[in-house]
């Protein structure tokens, strides 16, 4: 390459990068480095422009080019390090365990004095159960005594029992560079685990000579303690006595009542709940205290002795004196759990709706009508919810682009900072609207658009859009099957759920609303991704077993399901569990806890070898793991909706039992508009007996995944439906 030729062109990327245009030098870049790939300052260029576009698989090969030229280039092997731990970040949030381990190591090897590749081995190792090998490495880095390695190095201490090994590690903290009151804080809950009474009370005083306030820090102590389920009684009741104390601080008494409320729900104690309250509180913490229900029931006659009390609560709450809210977010609260519990919820919900609907009326009795004149011009439609890579952004990213196509002027309202998915959505509507965070300013931003239709596609995950769709905000307002129940509001003039789904003839007797039907799966989805290529052994799955994926949150699978998933492994000797677990430390250990009893009781033995524990990853993971299950097992009560039809999308088997409400019709259906009703029973004595036999057949899986595609996946007849029950005219 002539030195003129590539003055220039190092000019014009250098210029380039300068002005914040990196994809420019990159235009700038390929077609000169086509010509000429063994320009080394080229090459050496596009690094540097593929790092800026975070392109680090691009630049990790680049850069291992000038290696092989340059050996000896201290400088290159640094700067390949910083790339291989990017990429095992990343590896790691999308769940490749494997190959973050094998980044993070390559990155030590081109520089041993990187210690945030080695921080990030260490807290791989110990994250995979490893302590020991964790601790090795805690002890190789360079600054092995700054006070967020010294605190990793003492849970690596003791997880393997080593308490006092911990305990020098601590006090050597007190006075460690990078000590700040939160991580003090984060010592003195060690402290706690580990019964070391008078060191966590040093570190809470450290904590105190950092500048964090001793009541904030003494909540957040026994907030860590209560969160945790797996902590000894003596400690819980310790920190019970700390929060209740603290209930008279008037700066924290909201956040300790908070606290002990959910504390004792999730203890399935809710009388002590309610005898927590008293009528000056923020009303949703009323509303939480007299409905709210635990996230995993520890069995079946807890559920009805719940339900029964919450009953008798919400007729208290109606006749509760309590003091006139102050704004929205005071009533911003949602029975999430409620739907899960494979009950009618009809009466529940709507007692939490007259309540709240009965605070608006005295706070701003003008929200609770909508009268001002239409405007002419196209009907104005809004779709309020969580837009992003969820059930909301799968399920009706489609119903905005085919209600703008039919003509509505449509505008995404979203409570979350706009996402790629999000992004996707915004060429299909006429405008995307990031809502106000307080639900009064939120509520004045969509009362000032005007809608003609407000459609809600869920309501439940987040709390404060209770509180909007409360209000009468638009002329019309709808709510979808995002969380399959009933709002039990005056102001929601539909709810949208798919024919098929609903039990004929009963509609009445599950919603408050009327019932405003589609066709299908009531949707047009998104086909799924290809499933990526990803071996058993990256997985860690045995080749020698039946692989039943159960991939469902703990609050989704009732007490029901424990004995169909203990005759599963009572009828296949060779039948595994693959379940997806996170590190929550209320819901999984208590339903680990149910399930190990259930299992120990029909004689099962090792309950904990016929699990497979998977730690959370990305879709495109997950959509690889299902390549290599044989079935996947749907949850009792409430069905698989993205779950089953990602399994389907990838052709793999899913067994049901039909359900009494939508909730738990969704897989039924959809294995039934693939031509497999054989998959479905209607007796859940009979599903594990189903799931064995389904898995032990010779299922053509392409045959499988041609018809979901054909049946399930962008799908027209729906949008056309939607159109004419939201604008009262076929789709144009």
């Amino acid at each position: 390459m002539r030195a003129r030729e590539l003055k220039k062109t190092m000019g014009a990327v250098r210029s380039a990068m300068a002005k914040g245009k990196p994809e420019r030098a990159a235009k700038i870049l390929k077609p000169v480095l086509a010509k000429h790939p063994e320009a080394l300052e080229l090459v050496a260029a596009m690094v540097q422009v593929e790092l800026r576009l975070g392109r680090y698989e691009s630049a990790r090969r680049r850069l291992a080019q000038l290696l092989k030229r340059d050996p000896s280039n201290r400088a290159l092997h640094r700067q390949q390090a910083r790339i291989l731990n990017k990429l095992g970040l990343e590896a790691l949030s999308d769940g490749a365990t494997e190959t973050a381990r094998r980044n993070f190591v390559e990155a030590i090897e081109h520089d041993q004095a990187y210690d945030d590749a080695r921080f990030n081995l260490a807290l791989h190792r110990f994250a995979q159960g490893d302590s020991a090998a964790a601790l090795q490495e805690f002890e190789r880095l360079v600054n092995c005594d700054h006070a967020s390695v010294l605190y990793h190095r003492a849970r690596a201490h003791a997880k393997l029992g080593q308490v006092d090994l911990a305990s020098d590690l601590m006090a050597r903290a007190m006075s460690a560079p990078g000590l700040d009151g939160q991580r003090a804080v984060a010592f003195a809950v060690l402290a706690d685990e580990l019964s070391l009474p008078e060191l966590a009370e040093s570190m809470v005083d450290q904590a105190v000579r950092l500048g964090s306030d001793l009541g904030e820090v003494r909540l957040h102590r026994a907030g860590s303690i209560l969160a945790d389920h797996t902590r000894a009684t003596p400690q819980r009741h310790a920190a019970i006595t700390a929060t209740t104390e603290l209930m008279d601080d008037p700066g924290l008494a909201e956040a300790a009542a908070t606290t002990l409320i959910r504390y004792h729900i999730e203890c399935c104690d809710l009388r002590s709940a309610r005898q927590l309250t008293h009528p000056g509180m923020p009303h949703r913490l009323l509303l939480q205290a007299h409905l709210g229900m635990p996230s995993v029931m520890p069995d079946v006659a807890t559920i009805a002795k719940v339900r029964s009390e919450a009953s008798i609560a919400a007729k208290e709450l109606l006749d509760l004196a309590s003091e006139r809210i102050t704004a929205l977010d005071d009533i911003a609260w949602f029975n999430f759990y409620l739907p899960y519990q494979g009950r009618n919820d009809r009466t529940l919900q709507r007692a939490w709706a007259q309540s709240i609907q009965q605070q608006i009326t005295s706070y701003r009795p003008q929200w609770m009508q909508f009268d001002s004149p239409r405007l002419p011009g196209a009907p104005r439609v809004g779709l309020v919810g969580r837009w992003g890579d969820n059930v909301v952004g799968h399920y009706f990213g489609s119903w905005a682009g085919a209600l703008q196509k039919a003509g509505a002027e449509t505008t995404l309202l979203t409570n979350v900072g706009t996402d790629r998915w999000t992004a996707r959505l915004r060429d299909t509507v006429s405008s995307v609207v990031n809502l106000a965070d307080s639900a009064d300013d939120a509520a004045k931003q969509i009362r000032a658009s005007d809608f003609d239709v407000l459609i809600y596609p869920e309501l439940g995950h987040d709390h404060k859009l209770s509180a909007l769709a409360a209000c009468r905000l638009a002329r019309k307002q709808l709510l979808a099957w995002g969380l399959p129940v009933t709002s039990g509001l005056d102001g929601i003039d539909g709810f949208i759920s798919p024919s098929l789904m609903e039990p004929e003839g009963r509609h009445g007797q599950h919603y408050h609303e009327p019932l405003l039907e589609l066709p299908e799966i009531g949707t047009s989805y998104p086909r799924p991704p290809e499933a990526p290529s990803i071996s058993r052994f990256e997985f860690g799955l045995p080749n020698d077993k039946t692989l039943y994926l159960y991939p469902h949150s703990p609050f989704k699978i009732h007490p029901e399901s424990d004995q169909v998933l203990a005759d599963l492994l009572a009828l296949d000797r060779k039948a595994v569990l693959v379940m997806v677990v996170t590190h929550d430390k209320t819901q999984w250990p208590r339903l680990m806890r149910r399930l190990r009893a259930v299992f120990t009781g029909r004689g099962i033995a090792d309950p904990d070898q016929r699990l497979i524990c998977m730690r959370p990853m990305s879709r495109l993971r997950y959509l690889a793991l299902q390549t290599h299950c044989d079935v996947l097992l749907d949850t009792l009560h409430f069905s698989g909706g993205n779950t089953t039809l990602d399994a389907l999308s990838t052709g793999l088997p899913v067994v049901t039992c039909e359900g009494e409400f939508m909730r738990g019709r969704q897989t039924s259906v959809m294995l039934k508009l693939v031509g497999r009703q054989d998959w479905v029973c209607d007796d859940s004595s009979r599903l594990a007996r189903l799931a064995v036999d389904v898995a032990g057949q010779r299922i053509d899986r392409s045959r499988l995944r041609s018809d979901a595609h054909d049946a399930l996946f962008e799908r027209n007849g729906p949008l056309s439906a939607l159109v004419e029950q939201v604008l009262g005219a076929p789709a144009s």
